[in-house]
């Protein structure tokens, strides 16, 4: 029943920020030897709108994101949603190769 869909979609919430969280361990390490100050923030759902959406909501003067991810399939998705972000986001885009 509805217990039963609660607890599910709880487990899946969990489970996509435990690895958002592992994903971003490389870059967080980076930064703290730099010293840079910074926030992160775990968010579930289609990239190119969270990223977009989640920009808005916080008043964001500009988006930064690369264009390459690391592997063959991960370049082609962050092309793709950095294209789509391009597209859609209101605050203003630049992308990094």
């Amino acid at each position: 029943g509805l217990a039963c869909s609660l607890a599910g979609a709880q487990a899946v919430q969990h489970f996509h920020h435990e690895e958002g969280l592992a994903a971003m361990a490389q870059a967080r390490a980076r930064l703290d030897a730099a010293g840079v100050a910074y926030q992160q923030h775990v968010l579930v759902g289609h990239p190119a709108d969270q990223i977009s959406r989640f920009a808005a909501e916080q008043g964001f003067d500009e988006i930064v994101m690369g264009t390459h991810g690391r592997t063959g399939l991960l370049q082609l998705l962050m092309g793709s949603v950095a294209a789509e972000v391009s597209e859609q986001a209101k605050t203003r885009v630049t992308l990094v190769k």
